[in-house]
C-alpha cells in the first residue's frame, strides 16, 4: 500500500474505508490489520462514504479542525503557576 504515504488522514481513511467496501465480509479488519489503521477510523470512512453528505475535497483546507493543541494546556499550565490565573 504504497500509497498511504501520500495520503493525508481524511484521504488515507476514506481508501481504506473503500477498499473495505470492496473485499465486503470482513473488509474493515483486513484493512485495519494491513494498513495499521484502527477499526474505528475504517468504520468512520465507511459512514463517510455512505452518507448522504458529499465527500471533502482534497484540497478544502485543513484535515483536523482547529483547537486541542498542547500549546494551549502548556499556556494555561504557566498562567496557574504564575499566579495570572486561578484554577
Amino acid at each position: 500500500m504504497k500509497v498511504f504515504g501520500t495520503l493525508n488522514e481524511y484521504q488515507a481513511r476514506l481508501f481504506a474505508a473503500e477498499k473495505a467496501i470492496e473485499l465486503g465480509r470482513g473488509g474493515i479488519t483486513h484493512l485495519a490489520r494491513l494498513t495499521g489503521m484502527s477499526r474505528v477510523t475504517i468504520t468512520q470512512g465507511v459512514r463517510d462514504l455512505s452518507g448522504s453528505e458529499k465527500v471533502r475535497s482534497a484540497s478544502s483546507g485543513r484535515v483536523r479542525n482547529p483547537g486541542g493543541s498542547v500549546m494551549d494546556d502548556v499556556i494555561s499550565i504557566e498562567s496557574v503557576l504564575h499566579g495570572r490565573q486561578r484554577l
